[in-house]
């Protein structure tokens, strides 16, 4: 594979996502269940500012999916990168 190869570049973007202690600890949370942003803030001790930074950032690398039910907005794993962060995280 040549470095310009979009999985390499792919495989970069998810592990500088989860190279973050707070986005790895928001991917574990993820992965036992979906979670509104003020669960994720609360649980993190985080400023929302902050909660909203990592989640934007995880969200464009594709590993979460995120979806709006009336003034709340949840995130979940998204579905084809459930088994490859359940074997990363097993492995940590």
């Amino acid at each position: 594979m040549e470095l310009s190869d979009p999985n390499n570049l792919k495989l970069d973007k998810i592990a500088q996502a989860l190279s973050n202690e707070e986005r790895l600890t928001i991917i574990k949370m993820l992965l036992q269940k979906e979670m509104s942003v003020s669960d994720i803030q609360k649980e993190l001790f985080l400023e929302q500012s902050t909660t909203s930074h990592h989640l934007s950032k995880l969200r464009k690398t594709g590993l979460i999916d995120r979806e709006q039910r009336g003034v709340f907005v949840y995130y979940r794993i998204a579905s084809e990168y459930n088994d490859i962060l359940n074997r990363i995280i097993t492995l940590l």
